[in-house]
């Protein structure tokens, strides 16, 4: 009695066993055959944003399946990207083509697609006042620290650039003498490539102190603080020359007539006269100590420390002098 019971659980016991058994080995069956009947889902968007110059096929699918295939048809080349900030339209047809004209996608795989996919590409663009800082920049290192002020400022040249590190270089200004109108060449690098040429331009006003007449002044007048004065003045607008001291100015003689508000130049102006042509003049002759002094005529005018042609009234010869002081000439051996 007793070892028919024995005999009866391991018979059940053998059954349960060979009954797991099988199960087990129907379950591994059911996941081998999925495997190998498991099929690549691609689901085409009608819309897509790309960031690099090139079209994937994961840039614009969705897709789902076994891990090995999905990876290898999502780099799957499909286009080339537009431009920055510019879309593209691809047909539907043409997508469906370069899916299926490769090996990288089985043959079996489920392909939804629209009609046509749009494609835009990603953009960065570098803001105004960067690049007006530039050139503010770049004007003040060049003038040196002078006044200056930078108007109707204009900026051309591509302006989306393609992701990544910017860096920019310039080239150099087209009006070197900065005053006036002034433009400045920028060229903006993205990862180390020249993505694009900007050109900024603008009007360049530079300041500085100048004398002018306060009232008229007559053809050989000698100019003083009566009758000029410092201001400031744009010399963007002003005649070359200007003299913008009060020393430079003050003593010397008007070659013409002046009117009030005349901005003094250099070529307005020489040295005050002190001996006119025909002149009486004292000529004096030094060689070691010995000094001579004899009269003579002028032949020219000139002003102080300028030589001029002297006749001598004993002999009649012509000699140069230097001009040393009123009716006063320094014979030179």
């Amino acid at each position: 009695m007793f070892l028919t019971r024995i005999h009866i659980r391991l018979h059940c016991f053998l059954a349960l066993v060979i009954a797991v058994a099988l199960s087990g080995t129907c379950f591994s069956g059911t996941n081998l055959q999925e495997t190998k009947t498991a099929r690549l889902q691609i689901n085409i968007a009608s819309d897509a944003t790309v960031t690099s110059g090139k079209i994937y096929l994961k840039d614009i699918a969705r897709i789902s399946g076994p891990d090995g295939l999905r990876q290898q048809a999502e780099e799957l080349f499909i286009a080339n990207a537009p431009a920055p900030g510019i879309r593209k339209r691809i047909i539907g047809s043409f997508v469906k083509a370069r899916i299926t004209a490769g090996s990288q996608v089985p043959a079996n795989a489920i392909i939804n697609l629209p009609g046509t996919v749009s494609v835009v590409r990603r953009f960065q663009e570098i803001s105004d006042k960067k690049i007006e800082k530039i050139f503010k920049d770049h004007v003040t290192a060049k003038t040196q620290g002078s006044e200056f002020s930078i108007s109707k400022i204009r900026i051309t040249g591509k302006r989306k650039l393609p992701l990544g590190k910017i860096s920019l270089t310039t080239t150099a200004f087209t009006n070197q003498k900065l005053a006036g109108p002034v433009s400045l060449g920028v060229n903006v690098w993205v990862d180390g490539t020249c993505q694009a040429r900007t050109r900024i331009s603008g009007w360049i006003a530079r300041f500085a102190m100048a004398v002018k007449t306060t009232r008229s002044v007559k053809r050989g007048g000698l100019l003083s603080k009566d009758n000029i004065e410092l201001f400031r003045v744009n010399v963007t607008k002003a005649p070359t020359g200007i003299i913008n001291t009060f020393e430079h100015a003050d003593g010397m003689m008007s070659r013409r007539t002046l009117k009030p508000g005349t901005i003094i130049t250099d070529n307005m102006l020489e040295k005050p006269r002190l001996i006119s042509r025909g002149d009486v003049v004292k000529l004096i002759a030094k060689k070691g100590h010995l000094t001579i002094s004899t009269l003579g005529i002028a032949k020219s005018n000139g002003a102080i420390g300028d030589q001029i042609k002297v006749e001598n009234v004993k002999s009649g010869k012509i000699v140069i002098g230097k001009a040393t002081g009123k009716s006063t000439v320094l014979v030179l051996f």
